[in-house]
Order: structure tokens, then C-alpha cells, then sequence
């Protein structure tokens, strides 16, 4: 029984560092991209629809349960 809820515990922690380790490649790409076009991203404004971290953070919540 508790080797079963360490498994399932250890399964959910790997999950979640890939899905943290995922992130943070995303956000790598995506300031060394910013830096090369700051200009448009002065007039960027952030909606629900281009918002990045609004389907991230719902993709790690059903990730996390």
C-alpha cells in the first residue's frame, strides 16, 4: 500500500518537472526571440487569446491532478 502511493507520488513529481522543464525551454526560446524583435513587442498587448501562460497554466493544472 505505501509503496503504491510512493509510485504514484513519484509519478506525479516526474510529471510535473517535465512539465516545468517544458516551460522553461519554452521561455528560453521565447526571450532569445523577444530580444531580436523588442520593437513590435512595445506595442504588444497581452490578451485571453495570446496570453501564453493562460493554456500553460491550465495544461500543468490538469497535468498535476
Amino acid at each position: 500500500m505505501i509503496l503504491q502511493k510512493l509510485k504514484q507520488v513519484q509519478v506525479r513529481n516526474e510529471k510535473i518537472i517535465r512539465g516545468v522543464m517544458h516551460s522553461a525551454s519554452l521561455n528560453i526560446t521565447k526571450n532569445s526571440h523577444d530580444k531580436q524583435s523588442t520593437q513590435g513587442m512595445k506595442n504588444y498587448i497581452p490578451t485571453r487569446q495570446n496570453a501564453p501562460n493562460s493554456s500553460r497554466a491550465a495544461f500543468m493544472q490538469s497535468e498535476n491532478t
